[in-house]
């Protein structure tokens, strides 16, 4: 074994049946489904001494060469209970509301890859929170949806209120967080709607303290002076962010929440002072 030399005769571990029955009848068939190894360093005398065993993990170092890696005795005891511990947690995550159950998650598997568990409970662990990862994803699809049909409620009434006005510029501040799909929904139904208009929304997003702005505006406006690369840059600047685009149609956002307000008043200002 790995070259060394093993003389005669050699010492045996053997698992499951005293060695004494191996000597004494070592033709019987029954031995070749019992594991019985060269020793490699074992310093008990029996496997009750070990308590416990846990498998940590195993790496191939060289071909047809697996490198294992275990614990026994107390450290296996805790492996094995911390193993009981996180498992338990992982089942209560479905419990969760959807709010909290995002956080509880990240948390859970940032605890679980720094934990020291026996590698087949580990990758059971990983697989739920796998499945959690996957309910949260349709949990995000279903929240988008809905955000996306609110979204579309809120630029309908936008574009009707723009389309009994006579200004050329229609800024307007939707509540839809940083759901840029959502908001470029909103910005499609406002534009389709007033095609002539050049159309600035914001959304603010509490959580991160962020601010997502589109804009758009029709070539007739463009020709008069007013560029949606300029007008973004403009706004964001307001708030500590950046952003740019085409003439027609660009994007960005803000980093300060609490200027939202001056920047919706500077949007109006700079896009009247261009194609004025």
């Amino acid at each position: 074994v790995f070259g060394e030399a093993y003389p005669d005769p050699v010492r045996v571990v053997s698992i499951g049946v005293e060695v004494d029955q191996l000597i004494n009848n070592p033709e019987n068939d029954a031995w070749k489904t019992v594991s019985v190894e060269f020793c490699g360093g074992t310093h008990i005398e029996s496997t009750s001494q070990a308590k416990r065993f846990a498998l940590l993990s195993q790496e191939g170092i060289a071909k047809g060469i697996r490198r294992i890696t275990a614990v026994t005795g107390d450290e296996a005891i805790a492996a094995h209970a911390l193993a009981d511990e996180i498992e338990q947690a992982t089942d209560a995550l479905t419990s969760l509301p959807g709010d909290h159950l995002q956080n509880a998650h990240a948390e859970l598997t940032k605890r679980v890859e720094g934990a020291v568990l026996p590698a087949p409970r580990k990758n059971a662990i990983r697989a739920k929170l796998a499945g959690v990862q996957k309910q949260l994803k349709e949990l995000a699809k279903a929240a988008a949806a809905e955000q996306a049909k609110k979204a579309s409620a809120l630029a309908e009434g936008i574009a009707s209120s723009a389309e009994g006005s006579s200004e050329e510029v229609v800024i307007a501040s939707l509540e839809l967080g940083s759901n840029r799909k959502a908001l470029e929904a909103a910005m499609n139904t406002v534009t389709q709607r007033c095609p002539n208009k050049a159309v600035m929304l914001l959304s603010p997003d509490q959580d991160s303290g962020r601010v997502a702005v589109m804009a758009s505006v029709p070539k007739p406006l463009i020709e008069r002076g007013l560029k949606a690369g300029d007008w973004i840059r403009e706004v964001t600047g307001i708030m500590g962010g950046k952003g740019g685009g085409r003439p027609d149609n660009a994007q960005g956002s803000g980093q300060d929440l609490s200027k939202l307000k001056e920047a919706g008043a500077h949007a109006r200002t700079f896009a009247f002072s261009q194609i004025s």
